[in-house]
């Protein structure tokens, strides 16, 4: 069986590509963002241990 190469695209100079993020979706990345790092964020060693409570207004 044979493999395709995989093909490398570039957007070519002084083009830019937009991507639309729904605010939802947005605030869903930030809130596991958040979770993920709260052991940096608050100065401890066992996220486990405490209750996060998360809103976006």
């Amino acid at each position: 069986m044979f493999r395709k190469k995989k093909i490398e695209k570039k957007i070519p100079d002084n083009t830019y590509r937009v991507i639309k993020i729904s605010k939802d979706a947005l605030f869903e990345f930030i809130y596991e963002s958040f979770i993920d790092n709260q052991e940096t964020f608050f100065d401890i060693t066992d996220g486990t241990k405490i209750m996060t409570s998360f809103d976006i207004d």
